[in-house]
């Protein structure tokens, strides 16, 4: 599985990627902001799920959740936020929205 993980904090994508990694077979592909990761999308058709931050800076993960929804609605989607109240963070796919690893490890769980 190759999963796109867009998040702007380096400690908690490298927190996420290390965890992942050892948890499974997944090619991890990194971007820091929703523009690398829409440019990426653009070019990169190989993508089995998008796990993305909420709040990046001045930018948010909802560029790239409009984008998923006009171009690759058929990818698994995780918004997440570590600042916002997870009322306030939106999924698709029926996959929910967690900021937690055990969270995010669930949904992983319901793709297989």
């Amino acid at each position: 599985m190759r999963i796109l993980i867009i998040e702007d904090d380096d400690q908690y994508r490298f927190l996420l990627t290390d965890f992942l990694s050892k948890i499974g077979d997944f090619e991890l592909v990194e971007t820091r902001n929703p523009l690398e990761a829409v440019a990426l999308l653009k070019v990169d058709k190989n993508i089995d799920l998008i796990i993305c931050d909420f709040l990046m800076g001045n930018e948010t993960g909802l560029k790239v959740l409009e984008y998923h929804a006009l171009n690759c609605p058929f990818i698994p989607f995780i918004l997440h936020s570590s600042i916002e109240p997870l009322s306030n963070v939106w999924s698709s796919n029926k996959l929910d929205g967690y900021f937690s690893l055990l969270g995010i490890i669930q949904n992983l769980r319901g793709l297989s």
